[in-house]
């Protein structure tokens, strides 16, 4: 008899015991779509992107060759040139991008995010270890935030 007194009395205060075993509301950011185009050769069908900056316009393939799936880390390092992106690739991509530093040496490889090119790098033999380094034609003071985007990016946000 008791104890259904206690349970009684007890009642009101489960919402509150509950309540704090809820999940916390997901973090607000907003996805990246980040996507790495290969220059295509001279004759093939092309789109042409130009970079911000430099106004450099350059012919990609119609398909991207790497998604936000595949990239495992993404940092910013400084290296002589300055400040740049240092994208790691997941095992899978790296392979990938290792047969293409072979297949597509001297092409350039452009950087696409949100839709928007932002850098380009010639694709060489030192791409074979999965590790990208890129540098964006961005300011510098936007550079941190645009890291902090592509690591909240989840792998999987625009897999339909």
């Amino acid at each position: 008899m008791k104890l259904r007194y206690l349970c009684l009395a007890a009642a009101p205060l489960v919402p509150l015991f509950v309540g704090g075993c809820a999940s916390p509301a997901p973090a607000s950011y907003q996805p990246v779509a980040t996507r790495f185009y290969l220059e295509s050769r001279p004759g093939e069908v092309a789109s042409t992107v130009t970079l911000p900056r430099s106004g450099v316009a350059i012919p990609v393939n119609g398909g991207p060759v790497l998604l936000e799936s595949d990239i495992a880390h993404v940092d910013l390092v400084q290296v002589d040139l300055g400040r740049c992106l240092l994208v790691q690739l997941k095992p899978a991509a790296a392979r990938d991008l290792q047969r293409m530093a072979y297949a597509a040496a001297g092409r350039r490889l452009v950087l696409v995010v949100d839709g928007r090119p932002l850098g380009a790098r010639r694709v060489d033999p030192s791409l074979a270890d999965g590790n990208l380094m890129i540098f964006v034609e961005l300011a510098d003071e936007r550079l941190p935030d645009l890291v902090r985007r592509l690591r909240q990016t989840p792998p999987t946000a625009f897999v339909g």
